[in-house]
């Protein structure tokens, strides 16, 4: 009886440190152009920097698209306060991709200002 209980608990401590390994093994991909980020699988997390065209404020999210060889929508829920993003400027995007019924949408995670290059 205290072998096969002891079996369980080990295959069940291997699987949630298997899981918790994956989780934190996920790798961030760095992309140079939007055009680049398009071409990424859903849900695969990355890194690109361009310029914010048409932000609005969409109930209590942010939505504006980025260009930087490319153009695509990005949709970041639930903004910092402090965070105030005006046409032209230029930032730092940490996303992932997903489809939606109009496209591929990019789910902003973070989103870091940058001086104009």
């Amino acid at each position: 009886m205290f072998h096969s209980s002891f079996l369980w608990v080990a295959f069940i401590g291997l699987f949630v440190s298997g899981v918790w390994i994956e989780w934190l093994d996920r790798e961030i991909v760095l992309v140079d152009y939007v055009s680049d980020a398009l071409a990424l699988p859903n849900g695969v997390r990355f890194l690109v920097q361009g310029e914010v065209f048409r932000p609005r404020v969409l109930t209590s999210a942010l939505v504006f698209d980025i260009s930087n060889r490319g153009v695509m929508t990005c949709y970041y829920r639930h903004p910092p306060e402090s965070l105030f993003l005006f046409s032209h400027d230029w930032v730092v995007v940490r996303a992932s991709l997903v489809s939606t019924i109009n496209g591929r949408l990019c789910v902003v995670s973070s989103l870091e200002a940058l001086d104009a290059p």
